[in-house]
């Protein structure tokens, strides 16, 4: 049964003419819970002030609040707008995903959405010169790993600049690299615009990213979730789905999208009038014969109302890849690692210290698991 704080989030206009204060009070926890309240309250302040006094009360009340999460997200916009155009003085092309990118092509609202950090996508080749600006422009690396080694690795450096506040993540990839077959050329390939007005995920990439990232947290952040219903939603009549799911089989991401599926399902009961694409994307995924075990789908499920975040979840989600040699290659990166990622840890040994580098980046991997570099 849909919840009334789901459907308040959701594109779906929602009955309130009897929700009681404890209810709507209920929902106000929920919507702070899942750090939500931008768009509870700005789909309340649109879609239902007057309905009931005590909505108008939380309105009122939580205006100032609401309105410095808007200026703080103006503030973040204005620094993206910055990097970007720095990068573009080094004829880097950057594209800002998720955050303030999400709020206004996915939900046509800059003031629905807060994030805490920037993400910023790019080319693998200009990994090095990126790293440059932002050093300069005041941002310093959250780890010490080399470049060379990053790469391989991870999809994105973290860093953080302590004068403005901010927290950015610079990606080059959706998720960890090869557990999908969607490279970072492929990314880029699904990338329009220019320098001047700005690079944009075109519906079908935005759409992937998402599913990514909904699977890189181990399928159980809501606001994630609320993100790809919206998506779905927004390009119901734009993407192309049964190509759409095609290509999804191709990227190695049909049981991370049936995962999703049903966990919209569950939350939302989602019916053909309200997004008539929902029942191609179910359509062309049943002719597909990849399926998880119902022991994930079980596994995965949702609860809205006491989110369980589970220490093993990540590893659980490794489970679920499309095929099994990547659900193998998943657990053994963690200890064994490419050739190629070991000369990047170890930049300064000869091609002769590779058997004897293996083993110290082992020994060190089960002692640090952090996953912190201690030179």
């Amino acid at each position: 049964m849909t919840s009334l704080f789901a459907k308040i989030i959701s594109p779906f206009l929602a009955d309130i003419s009897k929700i009681s204060d404890l209810e709507f009070t209920h929902c106000v926890g929920l919507a702070r819970l899942h750090g939500l309240e931008m768009l509870f309250y700005s789909r309340l302040n649109k879609h239902y002030k007057g309905a009931q006094e005590y909505i108008n009360e939380y309105l009122r009340l939580n205006r100032n609040i609401y309105l410095q999460a808007v200026a703080s997200s103006m503030r973040q916009e204005a620094l993206e707008k910055q990097i970007i155009n720095a990068l573009g003085k080094r004829k880097i092309p950057s594209c800002i995903i998720k955050g303030n990118a999400i709020a206004r092509i996915i939900y046509e609202d800059p003031n629905c959405r807060s994030s805490v950090d920037i993400d910023i996508l790019i080319k693998v080749k200009d990994l090095k010169a990126t790293n440059e600006t932002l050093y300069q422009m005041g941002f310093i690396r959250s780890d010490s790993f080399p470049l060379a080694f990053a790469i391989g690795r991870a999809h994105h450096l973290a860093y953080h600049n302590a004068k403005k506040g901010c927290q950015l993540e610079l990606h080059w990839d959706f998720g960890y690299p090869f557990y999908f077959n969607l490279t970072p050329d492929q990314i880029w390939n699904g990338i329009v615009g220019n320098q001047e007005n700005g690079y944009y995920l075109t519906p079908v990439n935005m759409v992937v990213m998402l599913l990514a990232h909904h699977f890189r947290h181990g399928f159980r952040e809501l606001k994630v979730l609320v993100d790809i219903l919206w998506s779905i939603y927004r390009y119901d009549r734009v993407i192309d789905w049964p190509n759409f799911i095609q290509q999804l089989k191709e990227y190695g991401m049909i049981k991370t999208t049936i995962i999703t599926i049903h966990q919209m399902e569950s939350i939302w009961n989602i019916k053909e009038r309200e997004i008539e694409s929902f029942k191609s994307i179910k359509k062309n995924i049943q002719s597909i014969t990849i399926r998880p075990h119902r022991f994930f789908i079980w596994y995965f499920r949702m609860d809205i109302k006491e989110p369980k975040y589970k220490s093993p979840d990540m590893q659980m989600a490794k489970l679920v890849l499309d095929r099994k040699s990547k659900v193998l290659y998943s657990f053994i990166k963690i200890i064994l690692p490419r050739r190629e990622d070991i000369k990047g840890f170890y930049p300064e040994a000869s091609k002769w210290m590779l058997p004897v580098n293996y083993l110290r980046f082992i020994f060190w991997r089960l002692t640090k698991s952090d996953f912190s570099r201690n030179k």
